[in-house]
C-alpha cells in the first residue's frame, strides 16, 4: 500500500524525509518482526517503549518510523500525538477497515464478559458464521488463537476481523477490556451494539482507583451506537445519564427483567419481560449470577432485531464456557472450576454455590502476583463468610513470593481455623479431593481458561481443569 493512502486522516506533528509514494509492506509494533519496506510504530508498553527499539526496526528492514518524538531523525520519520492511536487508523487503513464490513457486538465489564460474548455468539451461530474474540481465545471458522490479552492490540484486531472477511464471518462477538479502551485497541472499530455487565475492583495497580478504572469502561459508550447496560450496577446507571439505553438487571423499571426464574445444579429457567414481549429462556449455565448474562443476550438480540426463536435457541444450545463454571462430579462430590479472580467474581461464584449446596462448601483459591494487591484481603473476607473450608493457594505468582500474596489473602478470612495452606496448586486440589465428602461442593477458583501458570516469568503448562481431573481419576 502507498504511504499516503496508509496516512489518509491521520493527524500528524511533522514529517521528515517522507515519500508519499512509497509502497509499505505491512505494520510491525514489535521491532523483531520489521522486515524490508515495513512501516513501525513505536508505541509504549507496560515494560518496554519502543521508541528505545527504533534502530533495531531500522536495521531489520523498516524504512518509515511513526514516534511521538522525531528530534533529530536522519530516517524517514512521521511525528504524532499519539503512537498508540496513529496504530490503530494506520491498521484500519491497511486493512480496508473490515469492522465496517462485520456486525460487532462489544462487550466490557470487570465480570461476565466471557459468558456473555459466548451467550451472543450461540445467538449469532443461529443465523450466519460468528467469530468470538476475548479472554479465552479468538474463535472463527474452525479457527482458534490463543488470547495473550483479551482485547488485541488494534494492528491485530485489525487483522483478525479481517480475516474473519476473508472466511465467511458476518457476526462478532468481542470482549472489550478496560486496557484496551485506554489504550485506543478499539478507537476505529465500528459497533453495532456495546454492552455494559458491571464494576467491580480489579485492574488498580493499572488505574490506582475504582472510579478512574469505572470511568474508563464509561467512555466506552456514546450516542452514536445502540447501548444494552446493567443499571442495577451504579455505573451503568451513570452510563444511561449519558446516552439511550436498553436497561436489564433484576429492577423491574428495567427494560428487561426476570418476572419469576429458578436455578439449580442444571441451570436456570426463567420467564424474562421484555419490551417486545415475555421471553421464556432454559439455559444449561449453573448460577443466578448468569441470568445478568442472558439478559445481556436478549438485550443484543433485541437491537438487533433478532426473533425471539432464535435468541432462545442460542441460549439454550451453549451447554458451557471455557473456565466458567466447568463442572465434574465424582463420589457424589461436585467439584467447579471458575475464572473469579475478583472480590466480586468470586462472591457471585460462591453464593451460587452456597444455594445448591446440601453438605459442606469448599474453595480452592489464591491471587495473581504483580497485580491489584488491595483485592486480596477483600477476596479472604469473602471467602471466609460464604465457604465453609478455605484452600489457600498460589495462582499466578509472578514475580511474587506466593507466601507473601497468601498472607495477604488471609488478613481479610476472619475464622483462620477453617483455612488451610498448601501453595503447591496441584497439591492444594489434592488436598480438597480428598477432604470431601459425599454432598460437597468443591470450587477451584482463579484461573479457569488457563493452560498455564507463571511462575517468575515463565509460563509453565498447567490446566485447572486438566489437573483436577488427573487427581480426581488418579
Amino acid at each position: 500500500m502507498e504511504l499516503k493512502k496508509l496516512l489518509q486522516g491521520i493527524k500528524y506533528k511533522k514529517a521528515v524525509f517522507i515519500d508519499g509514494g512509497k509502497q509499505i509492506g505491512h505494520i510491525r509494533y514489535n521491532s523483531k518482526r520489521a522486515k524490508k519496506g515495513d512501516i513501525f510504530v513505536a508505541i509504549k508498553g507496560f515494560r518496554n517503549d519502543g521508541n528505545t527499539f527504533v534502530s533495531e526496526a531500522l536495521k531489520n528492514g523498516a524504512q518509515v518510523i511513526v514516534t511521538e518524538n522525531c528530534y533529530r531523525c536522519n530516517f524517514p520519520c512521521i511525528e504524532v500525538e499519539d503512537a498508540r492511536a496513529s496504530l490503530s487508523h494506520l491498521s484500519a487503513n491497511y486493512f480496508s477497515h473490515p469492522s465496517k464490513k462485520l456486525n460487532i457486538v462489544g462487550i466490557t465489564g470487570t465480570n461476565g464478559k466471557t459468558t456473555t460474548s459466548f451467550l451472543v455468539a450461540s445467538m449469532f451461530k443461529q443465523i450466519a458464521k460468528t467469530g468470538i474474540v476475548g479472554t479465552t481465545g479468538y474463535f472463527y471458522d474452525g479457527i482458534k488463537e490463543e488470547a495473550f490479552v483479551t482485547t488485541p492490540e488494534s494492528l491485530d484486531l485489525q487483522r483478525l476481523f479481517y480475516d474473519m472477511l476473508g472466511r465467511g464471518v458476518s457476526y462478532v462477538s468481542l470482549e472489550v477490556s478496560a486496557h484496551g479502551i485506554t489504550l485506543h485497541r478499539l478507537q476505529d472499530v465500528d459497533f453495532k451494539v456495546k454492552v455494559f455487565t458491571n464494576v467491580s475492583q480489579d485492574h488498580l495497580d493499572f488505574y490506582k482507583s475504582l472510579e478512574n478504572y469505572a470511568k474508563a469502561k464509561i467512555s466506552f459508550f456514546d450516542e452514536g451506537t445502540k447501548a444494552v447496560v446493567n443499571t442495577d450496577d451504579r455505573w451503568g446507571r451513570e452510563i444511561a445519564r449519558r446516552t439511550h439505553i436498553t436497561s436489564y438487571g433484576f429492577d423491574r423499571l428495567c427494560d428487561i427483567h426476570p418476572i419469576s426464574f429458578a436455578s439449580d445444579i442444571h441451570g436456570i429457567k426463567a420467564d424474562i419481560f421484555t419490551p417486545d414481549g415475555k421471553i421464556f429462556v432454559n439455559s444449561p449455565l449453573i448460577g443466578e449470577y448468569n441470568l445478568y448474562n442472558i439478559m445481556a443476550c436478549i438485550g443484543v438480540g433485541l437491537c438487533m432485531d433478532i426473533d425471539f426463536a432464535t435468541i432462545t435457541r442460542g441460549i439454550s444450545d451453549l451447554n458451557d464456557v471455557p473456565g466458567r463454571m466447568e463442572h465434574f462430579f465424582l463420589k457424589g462430590v461436585n467439584f467447579f472450576v471458575d475464572y473469579a479472580h475478583t472480590p466480586n467474581a468470586l462472591c457471585n461464584a460462591l453464593s451460587a454455590l452456597k444455594k445448591i449446596k446440601k453438605n459442606r462448601l469448599i474453595v480452592v483459591f489464591g491471587a495473581g502476583g504483580d497485580r491489584d494487591k488491595k483485592k486480596r484481603p477483600l477476596m479472604g473476607d469473602v471467602a471466609s463468610d460464604l465457604s465453609d473450608l478455605i484452600i489457600l493457594t498460589s495462582d499466578n505468582p509472578r514475580s511474587e513470593d506466593p507466601q507473601a500474596i497468601i498472607d495477604d489473602i488471609m488478613y481479610g478470612i476472619k475464622d483462620k481455623e477453617k483455612v488451610i495452606v498448601e501453595s503447591d496448586r496441584k497439591n492444594a486440589m489434592k488436598i480438597a479431593v480428598d477432604t470431601a465428602r459425599e454432598g460437597d461442593i468443591v470450587l477451584v477458583a482463579g484461573k479457569g481458561h488457563e493452560t498455564y501458570q507463571i511462575i517468575g516469568e515463565k509460563r509453565n503448562p498447567f490446566d485447572d481443569r486438566e489437573e483436577l481431573k488427573e487427581v480426581l481419576y488418579d
